[in-house]
């Protein structure tokens, strides 16, 4: 799970009903996201974190070089104390839940996600995100991607070719990320350093294989959890009710398509 996502959608979530604190929404969104790709109770939930300064602004010091003034420009939102307030919302996760919560000095969810589906690479490994650079990851057998974004609620459907991806993403010339063009040999390799997710630096994987590879066994402490009208709804999560299939994803994607083909023609 990517918790950037979840984080960021919370607070601005917020900003329209105040009244609700912001990691309440997140837990919320935690729980109905489990519960929709529908999880047992042996099966390795991973709450992925960004931690620090990323180690791929020492190769593009330009690398999302554009968030910081984004927000300062948002000044009705009190972004010390949130981040404050969802850190101490991680310890108690990670604490109180068989969850597990992996956070490294200078890297990014994406390097956990990334080297985690291939380090259990003979499981059914979903990732719950938005992030269209996951995508790559379709490369692997065992890798589905689940958006949690409101309007998708649904599986993401495998591109035909997932190996052209990582290349069209060096590419593209610039984005919110990445700023700085590629206009030489090496640029087009420091692109590719930042943005492959099929291969992380050595060093990196490294670190993240020694915090994953000895998972500990944990069990529900749901009364030490924040929100007790929440509570009833961690062990919820291994209902089946909710649950949405990849196969179920896809024909609602399929039904989609058809109906925008035929707005096209009688348009």
């Amino acid at each position: 799970m990517d918790y950037g996502y979840y984080l960021h959608a919370s607070i601005y979530a917020w900003r329209n009903r105040k009244m609700t604190p912001a990691t309440y929404t997140c837990i919320t969104m935690l729980l109905g996201d489990l519960r929709k790709v529908g999880v047992d109770r042996d099966d390795i939930v991973i709450i992925a974190v960004d931690k620090g300064r990323s180690w791929r602004k020492d190769k593009d010091s330009e690398y999302k070089s554009s968030r910081k003034a984004k927000k300062k420009k948002q000044k009705d939102i009190p972004w010390k104390d949130m981040y404050a307030s969802f850190d101490k919302l991680l310890d108690q996760l990670d604490a109180y839940t068989p969850w597990h919560v992996i956070e490294l000095w200078s890297m990014e969810a994406d390097d956990i996600i990334s080297y985690g589906v291939r380090y259990f690479k003979d499981k059914r490994c979903v990732i719950c995100s938005v992030d269209s650079d996951f995508e790559q990851l379709f490369a692997l057998d065992n890798v589905q991607i689940y958006s949690p974004h409101p309007k998708r609620k649904c599986y993401k459907e495998p591109p035909k070719n997932p190996a052209s991806i990582l290349a069209k993403k060096i590419q593209k010339e610039v984005s919110d990320d990445l700023i700085s063009p590629v206009l030489t040999d090496e640029d087009y390799n420091r692109r590719h350093l930042i943005i492959n997710l099929m291969k992380l630096p050595d060093d990196i994987e490294k670190r993240i294989e020694e915090q994953i590879k000895f998972l500990p066994t944990k069990e529900f402490e749901i009364n030490k959890l924040p929100f007790r009208n929440l509570h009833s709804r961690f062990e919820n999560i291994y209902e089946k009710d909710k649950v949405i299939t990849f196969e179920k994803s896809m024909q609602r994607l399929e039904r989609k398509k058809e109906k925008k083909k035929k707005e096209k023609k009688d348009g």
